[in-house]
């Protein structure tokens, strides 16, 4: 009876083991023969149980749990990388996690907040190399788009042209915007271009939207009473860069700058933008955030301290910042 059951044992392990690996073998085959190509994009970020599934929605393959595994024994998980890439549902699990370990079609940059179009047309060139991409064309062609930026993260095509980068980003800003700016600038009683430039000097001056919105009261409240602006930002755009940076802190003899951007020399706006903002920092632009205070400063902990009175801002000078 024993060595029966024993029998029947081994008997139906055999099958279930058979089962298995009929499944493994076919699952582990391409979906199709056709070789219409797909375009495959990996967000950044993105882990293997996200790729194997999208995959699986592309029908790119039979089943992610298959894929998963194979990405396992092959020891890929941390060599797949973020990008498109072009795949074929005549492909295998493993030939497609393989692909995506080889570097993509297109390729991820990110742009951030409050960059001068140098700094992304440098991040451009780091990223893209110069085969195809010229900084110096680059930076002639937004020689006037300062603030006309968008700062995100792009997947472009390796070989994007100067030229193509600069319209793409011109385009993501006016898309981005157009439902908040134009309206926006209209309700303040200023134009667009005025707003945009606010939002440069909000994105270098505060962080996050209810500092910048009390800060853009506080600056359209002096602009309007006629006092200088008075921002080290601007001395920092005014100057250039310096051997720490872009935005090293400025020195005492930096206020002595001949530029329309020194806002401590001349009354009024800069003379455009400093930086590329974020949509967030446009938005405090055009919701400034009316208060009694006409001083602020950030304190070494990156805390906004506010003061009504100048012998208040000087009180908060010396507590937070000596």
């Amino acid at each position: 009876m024993i060595r029966r059951l024993f029998a029947l044992f081994f008997v139906v392990l055999f099958f279930a083991i058979a089962g298995v690996v009929a499944m493994y073998v076919y699952l582990s085959q391409p979906v199709s023969t056709s070789n219409i190509e797909t375009r495959f994009v990996i967000a950044k970020g993105s882990g293997v149980q996200a790729i194997a599934t999208q995959l699986e929605q592309k029908k790119l393959i039979r089943s992610r749990y298959v894929f998963r595994y194979e990405v396992m024994v092959n020891t890929l998980e941390k060599k797949l990388q973020a990008g498109s890439y072009t795949l074929s549902p005549s492909q295998t699990p493993r030939e497609i996690a393989y692909a995506l370990t080889q570097g993509s079609d297109d390729i991820w940059i990110t742009f951030l907040e409050g960059w001068r179009v140098e700094e992304i047309g440098e991040e451009a060139e780091r990223v893209l190399g110069n085969e195809f991409f010229s900084l110096s064309d680059f930076l002639s062609i937004v020689a006037s788009d300062e603030g006309f930026l968008y700062p995100d993260s792009y997947l472009v095509p390796r070989e994007i042209s100067a030229e193509g980068l600069a319209k793409l980003l011109k385009k993501t800003f006016s898309q981005k915007t157009a439902s908040v700016l134009e309206d926006g600038a209209k309700k303040l009683e200023k134009t667009p271009f005025e707003v945009v430039t606010m939002a440069s000097l909000l994105e270098r001056e505060a962080r996050g939207t209810k500092d910048m919105q009390i800060v853009a009261g506080i600056l359209w409240k002096r602009l309007d009473a006629d006092w200088p602006l008075q921002l080290d930002a601007t001395l920092q755009y005014a100057r250039g860069k310096t051997a720490g940076g872009w935005w090293e802190p400025p020195f005492a003899k930096d206020k002595e700058i001949t530029s329309p951007y020194n806002t401590y020399l001349y009354a009024g706006m800069p003379e455009g933008p400093i930086c590329n903002p974020s949509l967030e920092a446009i938005q405090a632009a055009l919701t400034p955030k009316e208060s009694e205070y006409w001083y602020y400063l950030t304190d070494n902990d990156g805390v906004m301290r506010y003061a009504v009175t100048l012998a208040e801002h000087q009180k908060n000078v010396e507590t937070y910042l000596r």
